[in-house]
């Protein structure tokens, strides 16, 4: 089963800051957004060339497939992924929409394993669809506030209860 997502926001804040926060600190992202309680730098001879992340749906591994900083687009698509997927690939662009204004676009594509897929594929969507939409609002508020959303806080002290058991 192929799962589709094409999301957007609109940031109030310049492209250049949406692009500092989502490629330049790319692997920070579990910093921010709720779903996403940890992630870390993935290093090839000093350079990072994708990330870590423990997610609600299990730990992924990316690696990042392109990136081009003068027009603020980057990709990356996953090396690892939990059982229930067999692939996916995500592609940021962030467009200026004034001096203090930018549009954040994602546009991710996913394929889920045979048997999962047939069972849950529904349910599976739905939940992903409902954890992108909180993905733009935790950005949103991280790019405007430079905190992390308050459900965001509360989602860690949940997460680091489980990793302490």
């Amino acid at each position: 089963m192929k799962l589709n997502f094409d999301k957007e926001v609109v940031l109030n804040v310049s492209a250049t800051k949406a692009w500092n926060l989502l490629a330049e600190n790319y692997e920070n992202v579990g910093d921010w957004a709720t779903i996403i309680p940890e992630s870390a730098a993935r290093n090839e001879n000093g350079k990072i060339v994708g990330r870590t992340c423990s997610s609600t749906y299990g730990d992924v591994q990316e690696i990042i497939t392109s990136w081009d900083k003068e027009n603020m687009t980057y990709s990356y698509e996953a090396d690892g992924l939990p059982a229930m997927f067999k692939s996916g690939k995500n592609v940021w662009k962030i467009d200026p929409i004034g001096d203090d204004r930018s549009k954040v676009k994602m546009n991710l594509r996913m394929e889920m394993s045979a048997l999962p897929g047939f069972f849950m594929g529904w349910m599976i969507k739905s939940k992903m669809a409902k954890d992108l939409e909180g993905l733009m609002e935790d950005l949103k508020h991280y790019a405007e506030t430079g905190s992390p959303h308050p459900k965001k806080l509360k989602s860690l002290e949940k997460w680091k209860k489980h990793k302490a058991k």
